[in-house]
């Protein structure tokens, strides 16, 4: 298994993929792409045939003040955060297949050398379960979703908004809370 912890939350990937959280200090768009404003998701993940972009929010404890970015019309709505961050990852990777970045090597290859290739961007939300299982809770993530689809179609990437209660139980990969 590939074990990555993104707030206060455990990953856990198949042992014959490849993951990483991509968001680091030190990975190739930190060292070799320095533009003011630019994004990255937090963990890039590649089974044989399929590439998973994953952002993650934990808002179990920031649920009223993150209460705005849930809303399609609120300010820094988190659709448009996402696709900001996708197409920057996007656009980063695309530096390091031209630079030819051998630790994002086999992640290049799978989005540029053969077009059509399966790309699954997930925004992970993890919130309070009683605000979760509400109507409004439920619909606010079905709206997030079709802005992102929306947004991202250009891309030709599947878009999917989860939790660890809403994933589907064919899901390749798990999340767990994180040892404290």
């Amino acid at each position: 298994m590939i074990d990555i912890i993104e707030d206060k939350l455990l990953f856990r990937f198949p042992g014959d993929w490849i993951a990483e959280k991509y968001d680091r200090d030190d990975g190739f768009a930190a060292r070799k792409c320095r533009i003011d404003g630019t994004k990255r998701v937090d963990i890039l993940a590649l089974s044989q045939d399929e590439l998973w972009m994953i952002e993650v929010k934990d808002f179990r404890t920031h649920a009223i003040e993150n209460k705005h970015r849930m809303e399609m019309d609120g300010e820094d709505p988190l659709h448009v955060e996402l696709a900001k961050k996708v197409r920057d990852t996007v656009a980063f990777l695309f530096a390091a297949y031209r630079d030819g970045d051998e630790a994002l090597a086999p992640y290049c290859q799978h989005a540029f050398a053969k077009p059509g290739r399966r790309i699954t961007v997930v925004l992970f939300v993890e919130e309070d379960e009683q605000r979760a299982r509400t109507v409004k809770g439920r619909s606010l993530r079905t709206n997030i979703e079709q802005g992102m689809k929306t947004l991202l179609a250009p891309f030709g990437v599947r878009c999917h908004v989860q939790r660890r209660s809403t994933l589907p139980p064919n899901c390749p990969w798990t999340v767990c809370g994180a040892p404290t």
